[in-house]
This record gives C-alpha cells, sequence and structure tokens, in this order.
C-alpha cells in the first residue's frame, strides 16, 4: 500500500469519503505537464482531449457514482449516462483506452479486451476493460495498470480522476497527464497535492 500511504483516495466505499460541496468552476490549470479541469464526462469532447495518446480511468461502481454526484451539476445523471459518456469519449478519441471496472460496467461498456486484475486499494478482485490495443496487458493490479499505461504512452487523459492519483504515476514517467472531472473539489484537491510536483507556479486559461 505504499502507493497510498499519505494519499487521499476518492473512494464511496470507505467510511471517510468527504462529499464537498462543487461549484463551476471553467478554468483549464496547467501545471507543467500537468492539466486539470472540471468537465462532466456525460457532456461530451472538450477540445483540451484531442491529442492526448491514451485513455486511463478507474470508474466508480453504480452506487458510488450516485454519491460522488450527490453535490455536482451531474447530480441526476443516471450511471448508463455516465458509461455512455465514456463510450463516447472512447470512440471519439480512438486511442488505446483503459478502465478499471467492476462486472456491471464492462458489460455496459463492451471492451476489446478483459482481464480479472487485483484491486489493492479496496482489497477486491477487478477488471480492466481495454480499448484500440492490440498488446499484453503487463499488470496484475491497479498500481501496476498505472505504470504501464504511463510507461507506454506519452500523454494519459484520465476524465473521471476523482482525487487524481494517476499523477503520481505519470509524474515517474515523466509523462504529460490531463486530469477532469465533474467535482471541482476534485480539482482543487489535485492542485494542491501534486501541483508541486510539476511546478511552483499555476498557469491559468480562463
Amino acid at each position: 500500500m505504499d502507493e497510498y500511504t499519505g494519499e487521499r483516495y476518492h473512494s464511496a466505499v470507505k467510511a471517510k469519503y468527504d462529499i464537498s460541496k462543487s461549484v463551476i468552476d471553467d478554468t483549464v490549470y496547467r501545471i507543467g505537464k500537468l492539466t486539470t479541469f472540471q468537465h462532466d464526462v456525460c457532456s461530451g469532447v472538450r477540445d483540451e482531449f484531442i491529442g492526448m495518446k491514451a485513455i486511463y480511468s478507474e470508474l466508480p461502481y453504480p452506487d458510488g457514482y450516485s454519491k460522488f454526484n450527490e453535490s455536482t451539476q451531474a447530480k441526476g445523471s443516471s450511471y448508463d449516462n455516465y458509461i455512455d459518456g465514456l463510450n463516447y469519449i472512447i470512440r471519439i478519441l480512438n486511442v488505446p483506452a483503459f478502465l478499471l471496472v467492476g462486472k456491471i460496467a464492462a458489460k455496459k461498456l463492451k471492451p476489446d479486451k478483459v482481464k480479472p486484475i487485483m484491486f489493492r486499494y479496496h482489497k477486491i478482485e477487478s477488471l480492466c476493460c481495454a480499448f484500440n490495443y492490440d498488446g499484453d496487458l503487463e499488470f496484475s493490479d491497479e498500481i501496476q495498470m498505472r505504470d504501464f499505461v504511463c510507461r507506454k504512452f506519452e500523454s494519459v487523459l484520465d476524465p473521471s480522476c476523482g482525487y487524481g492519483i494517476l499523477a503520481k504515476a505519470a509524474y515517474r514517467y515523466d509523462r504529460e497527464v490531463m486530469l477532469t472531472d465533474v467535482n471541482s473539489a476534485c480539482i482543487y484537491y489535485i492542485l494542491g497535492r501534486y501541483g508541486s510536483l510539476y511546478e511552483n507556479s499555476v498557469q491559468k486559461d480562463s
């Protein structure tokens, strides 16, 4: 669990999950190779997504999805809407995509490949759904999965990033990473937690 030491993982399962009130923030924050901003996957593809070389995300389960969105503009959207939004992003970008999911999401996503892996943070068995990728999936848990994606691709998008744990692997491999989430509280956490890894100053594009 060293990867999670000192980290705040965005989970609806753990008792310490903090439902912070989300506000609308249209700012795109750029800090070196880290870009982060608020975005709802149900609203489509942002221009900023174009050109990213791969997609990675750790999806909530259906019950968790509703809890995450209680205080965001996505309140009232269904889990099916969420899955449809991710499928649309994957289809439009047409790049390799790797999603850590449960069985319900795997059935809805219809990926090219499915690999059982261990979700070490929750200590449960989970699945990697892969799209647009012909190579071997050389990992057995979510930590190795993040490293695999960041090692293979020079830029990675996480369109449902929570508190942005992918930033650690991206930094290790000196990769460009784009982290977006519907909850602006997640974006502010990312800026505070990982911003100093990339640069000391924040550039804003409003």
